[in-house]
């Protein structure tokens, strides 16, 4: 996995200047208008919960090796025949608990 190339990541903060550079300049926003501030508050806001977000995640890295032993794991494990009848219930069963899930939430 490490001999891929990585690719650069975008420069998203760039690419949001320009935009709201291109939006202050249409609008004619001064500088002191009270509009910045709320943008201002709104990339506080976003840069808050992207750090979040990047706590929470796993680096692939980590991911890969979960995935990896896994695959070790179910590989020792014997083989068994489930009767389809089960396997529908399992399906079924499974798609109404992701539907009252998503109801709830």
């Amino acid at each position: 996995m490490s001999d891929m190339p990585q690719e650069p990541k975008p420069d998203f903060d760039e690419e949001f200047l320009q935009a709201l550079a291109q939006w202050r300049e249409q609008h004619k926003i001064r500088d002191d208008d009270a509009v910045l501030f709320l943008v201002e508050l709104f990339r506080i806001h976003q840069k808050h919960w992207d750090a979040l977000r990047r706590r929470e995640l796993p680096p692939l890295q980590e991911f890969h090796a979960d995935v990896a032993l896994l695959a070790e794991t179910v590989k020792d494990l014997p083989k068994e025949n489930v009767s389809i009848t089960a396997a529908v219930l399992a399906v079924i069963v499974g798609l109404l608990g992701g539907y009252l899930i998503g109801k709830a939430w």
